[in-house]
């Protein structure tokens, strides 16, 4: 069954940096191609200040509601319920609204998403002890040889207080099929100091912060990370583990979980959120 739309105060291209007088229509038959165009209203929202709320009417079978985006977020109503309006949702959850999927199930998958909590984690001990400090002391009264072992000590041995989650790998093939089944885009939220992360087939896996852009009035995505990536098991959950810390857990569907934050799947290329662009050039 299709999805039939009717867009305004936003133009085709997805622009809204100027008034658009005329409403417009499209039809999608997919799920995630109904979620693009909801993330790519959002995306616009997020980019440029509204002249007017944009809306989007959602005809689906019998059902006939209302999505608007203000700052980059969604809110939904339905149109038959009175105590049902501009309630905040995301993109999957307006399709599990039209696929009857009740409000009560939705609210209950928020609140397990933000109780669940992660698993202990252990700490490494620090490197640091008398011996660093006494070399300190040593580069102070100006010995040369061992103000550049002091250097090297500094560098080399500075306390780790990264997280070590519980993890293990795989088997070689059925890691590549579960990262094929996850790779795709995912974002917190579509907003200035959300996070986006990219995980590839190959298992690559990149982290961007969404920064706005005042010389060009757009987003841009400032690398924090990259490292590869692996599945496997956290505890007895299916999980995908990058580098040594980014472990995520997949939430329903279409959500990773990534140190406590639920990032959702794009549907969409990595350049709709921003170009991406290092901090220092």
């Amino acid at each position: 069954m299709a999805y039939h739309l009717r867009l305004s105060n936003i133009h085709p291209d997805y622009s809204i940096e100027t008034h658009c007088d005329e409403s417009w229509t499209a039809e999608v038959d997919s799920n995630e191609d109904f979620c693009m165009v909801l993330n790519r209203v959002a995306i616009a929202t997020s980019l440029t200040p509204a002249v007017e709320i944009p809306e989007v009417e959602v005809t689906y079978g019998t059902k006939r509601v209302h999505v608007t985006s203000i700052g980059g977020e969604l809110f939904y109503s339905d149109l038959n319920s009175q105590s049902r309006q501009n309630v905040k949702v995301v993109a999957d959850e307006v399709v599990q609204l039209l696929h009857n999927t009740s409000w009560e199930d939705i609210f209950n998958a928020r609140e397990e998403e933000e109780e669940a909590g992660p698993r202990p984690v252990r700490y490494r001990k620090s490197g640091l002890g008398p011996f660093v400090k006494s070399l300190f002391l040593l580069v102070l009264a100006g010995v040369t040889v061992f103000s550049f072992y002091s250097v090297w000590r500094t560098l080399s041995d500075q306390p780790s207080l990264v997280a070590i989650p519980d993890f293990t790998p795989a088997p070689v093939v059925r890691s590549r099929s579960l990262l094929s089944e996850w790779s795709g885009v995912y974002v917190s939220e579509y907003r200035e100091g959300a996070q986006v992360f990219e995980l590839k087939r190959t298992g690559n896996f990149s982290l961007y912060e969404i920064w706005s852009s005042h010389a060009s009035g757009k987003n841009i995505l400032v690398p924090v990370r990259e490292s590869p990536a692996r599945a496997g098991l956290h505890g007895d959950q299916l999980s995908i583990l990058a580098g040594e810390k980014d472990l995520m857990v997949p939430l329903g569907e279409q959500i990773l979980k990534l140190h406590g934050v639920s990032f959702t799947r794009h549907y969409g290329p990595l350049s709709q959120l921003g170009e991406i662009k290092p901090v220092f050039e």
